[in-house]
């Protein structure tokens, strides 16, 4: 996707339309805009989204020595810090970068380094953008815009920038800037004063931070001076290469000399560098952020809104819907309430007709069971043994049961009869007189209605008592096998 990348300083407005794949920058179109036709610019222009690297005179970098704190007294520590040292200045936006802790007579104190802009001089840059519908994505002062070119870099090096007369310097070391002078010069050419300005960084790398460069990136297509007699004291990089790319002849200013091409390229990256996403931080005021924060809600409740005011109308009328047929229900429910008297009354009715057909039923079963001992005896006579003589049988209250257990035993079709039989069992011998009386009780135990509860054999005078029950049909009839 392109974006637009627009650097601007107090003479001119750069505007790249580059996109980025990679590591690469490609570089559409370049426009150089005289400050007074930024307006017209952004009346016209159809983008809304822009990319901004600032050059402001009262941008700063500072290295502070702080308490260890955390981050909230941290930041009113900075700020506390910066009004001391630009009282002149009504707010900051600042970024900062913890460099590390270090001891200062036993006591621990926290290097942070610190880059700061004057808040009033950055909103005075982004009111045009505001006042025509333009959207910022973010803002840098441009030299920290330029160190998102630069690789990860863990050794100590320098960095290198020319723009016009204006030269930036870094002294970066573990991926943190911990130094950045802002230079003059005399040309557009890396020159004698050039060379001399970055060894006297070196040697102050050297002396005050303990720490000397290994190598120099130059940001850019540099163009050095022939007359060039000053020897650098650190190797020499260029970085425009790998990290930069122009359509060829597709830019109309590069129809000119090879010197002014390479210029126009050079100066090029600083506002294509501010497609990149900031390393140190965006400089957008607290306000702006704000407010971009509330139209991004609204973009994305507005269709909600809208979809919410579609389907609530329906929503409504289905629970009207609802509404009408639960009263409906009602109404049935409070009509089938008033037979509730009528229906109460005609269960009680029942209810007393039940007991009525309860005492009825007891008196036909009393009287079907009032058979039962004839019908025993009918059974008994049945089972023949001449070997055993019945003196006695005698049937124990064959109703007695029946009135404790109410109907339940006639609603399972059958009542039980107690029984006693006495008698004696002739043969010669135990062994035949044993045989006889158990083929006896194999022929009582034979059917399935007579249940044998316990029997006594006498073996001296041959007499024996069998007690059992009979399962007597309702009918009457006893149950045969």
């Amino acid at each position: 996707m392109e974006r637009i990348g627009v650097s601007l300083d107090g003479n001119e407005v750069k505007v790249v339309y580059a996109t980025r794949k990679g590591s690469t920058i490609r570089i559409r179109d370049y426009l150089l805009l005289d400050p007074a036709s930024i307006e017209d610019f952004l009346k016209k222009e159809k983008a809304r989204k822009f990319h901004l690297a600032v050059s402001l005179p009262d941008s700063s970098h500072e290295i502070l020595t702080l308490p260890p704190v955390g981050k909230r007294h941290l930041n009113t520590l900075i700020r506390n810090e910066l009004k001391r040292l630009y009282p002149e200045q009504e707010g900051f936006i600042f970024r900062y970068e913890i460099i590390g802790d270090r001891s200062i007579e036993g006591r621990r104190y926290r290097e942070v380094s610190v880059f700061a802009l004057g808040e009033q001089a950055v909103r005075n840059i982004i009111s045009p953008f505001i006042k025509h519908g333009k959207e910022i994505e973010n803002l840098q002062p441009d030299y920290l815009s330029l160190f998102n070119l630069l690789p990860q870099l863990d050794e100590p090096s320098l960095a290198f920038y020319i723009k016009k007369t204006k030269r930036f310097i870094f002294f970066i070391h573990n991926n943190k800037i911990l130094m950045v002078r802002f230079l003059n010069g005399i040309s557009n050419e890396i020159d004698d004063l050039d060379i001399q300005n970055i060894n006297m960084t070196v040697n102050y790398c050297r002396q005050h931070l303990k720490t000397e460069p290994v190598r120099l990136f130059i940001i850019g297509r540099p163009n050095i001076s022939g007359e060039l007699t000053t020897i650098p004291s650190v190797p020499i990089v260029s970085l425009f290469t790998p990290s930069v790319s122009f359509p060829g002849e597709s830019v109309s200013a590069m129809e000119g000399t090879d010197q002014a091409s390479t210029t126009m390229q050079t100066e090029a990256i600083l506002p294509a560098s501010a497609i990149l996403k900031p390393r140190i931080g965006d400089f957008l005021p607290p306000a702006y952020k704000r407010f971009k924060a509330i139209k991004s809600y609204l973009k994305i409740s507005m269709p909600l809104m809208v979809i919410t005011l579609l389907v609530l109308p329906l929503i409504i009328i289905l629970s009207l819907r609802d509404i009408s047929d639960k009263l409906k229900r009602i109404k049935n429910l409070e009509a089938e309430l008033t037979n509730l008297g009528s229906v109460y009354q005609n269960y009680r009715e029942a209810e007393k007709m039940a007991k009525k057909i309860e005492i009825i039923n007891r008196g036909v079963f009393h009287s079907m069971a009032m058979q039962t001992p004839e019908d025993f005896l009918v059974l008994l006579s049945r089972i023949k043994t001449p070997e055993v003589s019945i003196n006695s049988i005698k049937v124990i209250n064959p109703n007695q049961g029946l009135e404790k257990q109410g109907n339940s035993k006639l609603q399972h079709g059958e009542i039980s009869v107690s029984f006693k039989i006495e008698g004696t069992v002739s043969g010669n011998g135990y062994s035949k007189i044993l045989r006889n009386y158990n083929l006896f009780l194999d022929s009582l135990r034979s059917d399935k209605t007579i249940t044998i509860t316990s029997e006594m054999m006498n073996i001296e005078n041959k007499s024996f008592i069998i007690n059992g029950q009979s399962h007597i049909r309702n009918n009457g009839k006893a149950s045969q096998k």
